[in-house]
């Protein structure tokens, strides 16, 4: 997982927050996830498909989104993320 300033990662989860948080202790997650219970964000995103992952840039704004379950360690999933560190 990349811990960069400026940048954070979220992964929206379409389940109850003791289902995210049993999946976030599963998974060793050491980022954010919403429980987006009104659905704002996954409509705002554009997310069709849960999961859904998200990188936020400075500004507030998505600046990586993949939609489905992502292997983090993918290159090309790597190569996309490593284009947004300053």
């Amino acid at each position: 997982m990349f811990r960069v300033r400026g940048i954070i990662s979220i992964r929206a989860i379409g389940e109850g927050a003791s289902a995210a948080r049993g999946f976030g202790e599963k998974m060793a997650l050491r980022f954010p996830l919403l429980l987006d219970r009104d659905m704002k964000a996954t409509r705002a995103w554009g997310a069709r498909v849960l999961p859904a992952s998200y990188v936020i840039g400075p500004d507030g704004s998505v600046a990586y989104s993949y939609l489905g379950a992502i292997d983090w360690n993918a290159p090309e999933v790597r190569k996309a993320i490593e284009r947004l560190m300053p």
